[in-house]
């Protein structure tokens, strides 16, 4: 749809507008309360809340041809009608009152006809216009809320993802925590089983020097044992022998 086309309601969508008939509602009423004649239906649609602007131009087709709205450009185009004088009615001749129902009494069609005055039709487009104040100001509070509710969907996703960001973070955190405990309970138990086995191991060898030490002492000591019982055999010979 053109954005520089204007739209201006008809009596249709005036009498809609006036609660005068009922046969639109929701959004395409709202769309209806939008048009006024003078802004474009670019302007109108930056003014619509996000939720009515993707189908705005489709409602305002569904408007056009349900004769609610026109282009304002056509409407300069139709050439008005001519209306006829207003007829002057005679005075009426002064009557006794009869009561409704009795014979002769006369009915006054012509107030069922009668045209509106100045007074009324400004008395209408004060009503009007109270009624499009109304319905931008409700058109505007629906935006602002919509826009606020959009702003707290974002600040809550914003914030969301930052809680689950700041949560991931200190997961990894305590992983890499647990994984650098883990390795260096796996060094210091690695150090312990190699302190323990060299441990072992000197105690072996320490305990194989001693049991060395000892056997060799023991030899020794059966040496020196079997020399002395040697040389007592041999000093007892040479004693037996000079006594002889």
């Amino acid at each position: 749809m053109d954005d520089k086309i204007i739209f201006v309601r008809t009596a249709k969508g005036e009498d809609e507008i006036r609660s005068k008939t009922a046969h639109l509602s929701g959004d395409i009423k709202r769309a209806l309360l939008m048009v006024d004649g003078s802004a474009t239906f670019g302007e109108v649609s930056k003014r619509a809340a996000p939720s009515l602007r993707s189908n705005l131009g489709m409602m305002m087709k569904e408007l056009q041809a349900g004769g609610y709205i026109q282009n304002k450009a056509s409407q300069a185009e139709v050439p008005k009608m001519v209306m006829p004088a207003k007829m002057s009615v005679p005075p009426k001749l002064s009557a006794p009152l009869k009561k409704p129902g009795e014979a002769g009494v006369e009915l006054d069609f012509t107030a069922a006809f009668r045209a509106p005055t100045p007074e009324m039709m400004a008395a209408e487009a004060v009503k009007a216009e109270a009624a499009k104040s109304k319905a931008e100001a409700e058109a505007k509070a629906r935006q602002a809320a919509e826009e606020k509710a959009r702003l707290a969907a974002e600040e809550a996703k914003l914030k969301a993802q930052q809680d689950a960001e700041a949560a991931r973070r200190k997961a990894e955190q305590e992983a890499a925590k647990a994984r650098e405990e883990a390795e260096r309970a796996k060094q210091q138990a690695a150090a312990e089983a190699k302190a323990r086995e060299e441990a072992e191991r000197r105690a072996k060898q320490e305990a194989d020097a001693a049991r060395a030490r000892a056997e060799q002492e023991a030899a020794q000591a059966r040496a020196e044992l079997e020399a002395a019982k040697l040389k007592a055999e041999a000093e007892a010979k040479a004693r037996q022998a000079a006594e002889e």
